[in-house]
């Protein structure tokens, strides 16, 4: 299954926007709960706001839930990259 070059820049785009969360979160607080739950939530409000507000509502693209979710995969992708790491 080939995936589309879309779906791939989303994903790219989940896993910056994840690692903008953990980010944001390691400057708040130290706590790893905190931290991988940011990396997954900032991209998927990224995908639903690009999805829903962008697309949608001002008509500036295609709404596709798969590219919401792609970008959410991309934060999920990162989240286990930091966990391994805290891990280790």
């Amino acid at each position: 299954m080939k995936i589309k070059k879309d779906k791939k820049l989303h994903f790219v785009a989940g896993i910056l926007l994840g690692m903008l969360g953990a980010t944001i979160a390691a400057t708040i607080s130290v706590n790893t709960t905190i931290l991988i739950l940011f990396a997954i939530i900032t991209p998927m409000l990224g995908g639903i706001i690009k999805e829903i507000i962008l697309d949608k509502f001002l008509k500036l693209g295609t709404t596709e839930i798969m590219d919401m979710l792609y970008t959410t995969f991309g934060g999920i992708f990162i989240s286990i990259i930091i966990l391994l790491f805290i891990i280790i």
